[in-house]
């Protein structure tokens, strides 16, 4: 599972990362990579990597998190040059190593499996191999698209002009140089027109990295969340006090609403941390949530101002795609209306919407009120965020005080235990982890209420909405059809073919042996008793 804390991808020994606003962009921030340049006197100097700056102004609409990965990737490999300066001066002396992409190969190597040997690290880099495979291609790839985007830049232009011996880099413009010539030494090679007849050229973003085998795009549908056990999930997980004598007491509240909120209306893991207080109400019959862009426009005392200026005003906060740390929380970007705002579309299910809405009523009369009491006795400030620390999360280095906005290393430790104790109600099943690949992360309910829909056969111009995609290509990740589905439409294709060919009439019901349908079935059942025992 990922962190949101994107400092822990190693620590930064000649590199800096800031987050700063871009001048004459309106409320555009971006990392800002600094690098501890050396002078011909032996001394040094943190000078921005504007190249940097400039991709990523160029790719205002990616998240905070992509960009700040793109960035630390960079960084890091500027530290590990330079830290390994007398290893790669003797190897340079061999002239039939290609160092520029040997200096890259190594970098990964060590970027995953660390540089600590027995104990000794020589490079004093002091990298433990901690990080998982998918953070390490992220990093990778996020310097591999920074280099190919310079090719067709005016930055491109200037360093194409030749291709240097290797050289360690010692400032922002000589790391480029190896970057550059790294990632198109094949294509600008004085050898490069040798056998061209023959030779496919590797596509751009595949040649330094290699291809990306990650799984994120299965059509087993393990990506997803197994439906199944959402109801056992939100009925059982969440329990971390049995022993508590009230109900709201005996539950971690604040993260099983969070879950609810990407489970029954898909939203991101990040989306439910902006929420406020207000975005959650009751209209016409049924609980309605309301996404709104940090930049939307609020009323306070019948004054108009965009939701960040009034944390910024009254709160003494920034808006959560740009506080740092513990407290960031990115924002991607929804599609929403001119006013910046969209609703949350729960799924179609009797029992969810009013689940949902139960939770939300306990959360506000019991336990955000005892938390934000404390907060105020401690001398802190009134924010509008709904949900709020309980200050006993215990993940890492979180010391929030009570009451602060909800993080996301405080959501991610609760959503692992909650997989925990079903592995423990459900021992059998081994796949009751936390993994990506198992569709048991948060993202994996994102990935659980797209399918669903998918395979429910909502338009994809409707899941495209429900899912608040910018672009509609960006659902077809969320909806393609399992192996189960797709099986199915195969039998009964080939059940309408023999019936076309023996003449008889062809059933247009769906099998009741449909692997999604007999899932949702069982959801819907335990959803129904859950409701008569609750008196929906």
């Amino acid at each position: 599972m990922v962190s949101a804390n994107l400092e822990t991808y190693r620590r930064g020994l000649h590199h800096s990362i800031v987050v700063q606003k871009v001048r004459d962009q309106n409320s555009l921030y971006v990392p800002v990579l600094y690098l501890d340049e050396m002078d011909e006197a032996g001394g040094s100097e943190l000078r921005p990597l504007h190249a940097l700056t400039d991709y990523f102004v160029s790719r205002s609409a990616y998240s905070l998190r992509w960009m700040r990965l793109c960035a630390r990737g960079v960084g890091l490999f500027y530290d590990y040059v330079r830290q390994r300066r007398a290893h790669f001066e003797v190897a340079a002396k061999d002239p039939s190593v290609d160092l520029h992409r040997v200096a890259l190969s190594e970098f990964q190597n060590h970027l995953w499996r660390g540089t600590i040997v027995d104990g000794v690290d020589e490079t004093g880099l002091y990298w433990s191999a901690r990080l998982s495979a998918d953070i390490v291609v992220d990093l990778c790839r996020g310097i591999e698209e920074f280099i190919n985007w310079t090719r067709g830049s005016p930055h491109g232009d200037r360093l194409g002009r030749g291709l240097a011996d290797f050289q360690i880099p010692s400032s922002g413009k000589q790391l480029m140089h190896l970057l550059y010539v790294a990632r198109f030494q094949k294509t600008l090679s004085f050898l490069g027109h040798i056998d061209q007849g023959k030779r496919t050229e590797t596509p751009f973003d595949r040649s330094i990295v290699g291809p990306d085998r990650r799984d994120w795009y299965r059509s087993d549908g393990t990506v997803r969340f197994p439906v199944h056990y959402l109801v056992p999930l939100f009925e059982r997980g969440f329990i971390s006090r049995p022993k508590a004598k009230a109900d709201w007491q005996r539950e971690n509240m604040t993260a099983k609403l969070a879950s609810m909120l990407c489970a029954f209306g898909g939203l991101r893991r990040s989306e439910p941390l902006h929420i406020w207080v207000d975005d959650v109400q009751w209209v016409d019959g049924r609980a309605v949530v309301f996404l709104h862009d940090p930049n939307a426009i609020t009323n306070f005392n019948s004054t108009k101002m965009t939701r960040a200026k009034f944390l910024r005003d009254h709160c003494d906060l920034d808006s959560r795609d740009k506080m740092a740390g513990q407290l960031h929380a990115g924002w991607k970007g929804i599609k929403c209306n001119k006013d910046l705002w969209a609703p949350v579309f729960f799924l179609p299910f009797e029992g969810l919407n009013e689940w949902f809405w139960e939770t939300y009523q306990t959360y506000r009369r019991f336990v955000r009120p005892r938390l934000m009491r404390e907060r105020f006795e401690r001398g802190f400030k009134d924010h509008p965020f709904l949900l709020v620390s309980s200050g006993d999360s215990h993940q890492g280095d979180d010391d929030l005080p009570i009451g602060s906005p909800y993080s996301h290393g405080a959501h991610g430790k609760a959503w692992e235990q909650a997989i925990n104790r079903l592995a423990a109600i459900y021992p059998e099943d081994e796949t009751l982890i936390v993994r990506k690949a198992l569709g048991t992360t948060l993202h994996g309910l994102r990935h659980l209420y797209g399918g669903v829909l998918g395979e429910l056969g909502i338009g994809e111009k409707l899941i495209q909405e429900c899912m608040h995609h910018l672009s509609p290509l960006s659902s077809l990740t969320y909806t393609k059809p399992r192996d189960e589905f797709i099986d199915k439409n195969l039998r009964e294709g080939a059940q309408r073919i023999r019936a076309t060919v023996a003449g008889e009439q062809i059933p247009t019901t769906v099998p009741e042996t449909s692997p999604i349908f007999r899932d949702l079935q069982t959801m819907l059942e335990d959803l129904r008793s859950v409701a008569r025992g609750r008196g929906w």
